[in-house]
């Protein structure tokens, strides 16, 4: 096999390493206070989000109502909600750096109603929640029944569950790439998912924003596929952690050039 061949260099890395490198790229890159955790999805208007804008939409958020944050990222979807209703978040990730970030700015906003902590939500959950959130987190279980467990455990009775992700519609060795650098072993497809939380009875909705998912065209892809092939072996053990989840995202979007995955988001109402 050639050296400079990418699959010679395939790790997986954890996924706090994966989490802790993207909060140091990300938050130089693009010098913000935080940033969404979810991928750029678009209406053709950059300062449009079509997930957030759903979310507000389709769930009544209410004051007083405890939410959890399964994979929060650095807070940026509870410090969207905490502008609008007066909630008590918990967000957890398992990247200190994201959760030290988070904790940091809501104590410089004076939100005593907004705390994170590093957890893993495979791990049972303290507390009872009126919402739970899970956007781009699920895949990255290895146990998903263990998480939907824990989620319906600690969601109090008529509560909700939203979840958006990214979701196989057919295997392919890419697919299998992509898992190892995104440490996602769970990533899965819709339906097993909508299985899995109807074996709970819940009550389902669901909604397809893959047309909202924005990638670069294959042959652009392929062009930073090759520098990372020609940087990879002579980088230093942070940048090579980076080359990799930065690989990893670049096959999610041939994934959906392909027409391999797509974007799901599921409400599930407790009954």
């Amino acid at each position: 096999m050639p050296t400079n061949s990418f699959s010679y260099y395939l790790k997986m890395n954890s996924i706090p390493d994966i989490y802790d490198h993207l909060f140091s790229f990300e938050s130089k890159r693009k010098k913000l206070s935080h940033y969404p955790v979810h991928k750029k999805l678009s209406n053709g208007d950059q300062f449009d989000d079509p997930l957030i804008n759903l979310m507000f939409e389709k769930i009544k958020f209410r004051d007083n109502e405890k939410i959890l944050d399964a994979g929060c990222g650095t807070g940026d979807t509870l410090f969207q909600i905490v502008e609008k209703h007066s909630i008590q978040g918990i967000g957890i990730s398992l990247s200190s750096k994201e959760i030290e970030f988070a904790e940091k700015l809501a104590n410089a906003n004076k939100l005593a109603n907004l705390r994170f902590k590093v957890y893993d939500f495979q791990q049972p959950i303290e507390g009872s929640f009126d919402k739970i959130l899970a956007i781009e987190s699920l895949k990255h279980a290895s146990n998903i029944d263990q998480v939907i467990s824990n989620f319906h455990k600690a969601l109090k009775k008529e509560g909700q569950i939203f979840i958006a992700d990214d979701f196989l519609m057919h295997d392919s060795i890419k697919v299998e790439r992509h898992k190892l650098l995104w440490n996602a072993s769970g990533f899965m497809k819709f339906g097993e998912l909508e299985e899995k939380l109807k074996t709970l009875n819940y009550n389902l909705r669901a909604y397809d924003l893959t047309s909202h998912v924005r990638c670069r065209s294959n042959l652009m892809i392929e062009a930073f596929k090759v520098f990372i092939n020609i940087l990879k072996p002579i980088a230093s053990k942070n940048l090579k952690v980076n080359l990799e989840t930065y690989y990893g995202a670049l096959l999610l979007e041939q994934l959906y050039n392909e027409n391999t995955v797509e974007y799901k988001v599921i409400i599930a109402t407790k009954s």
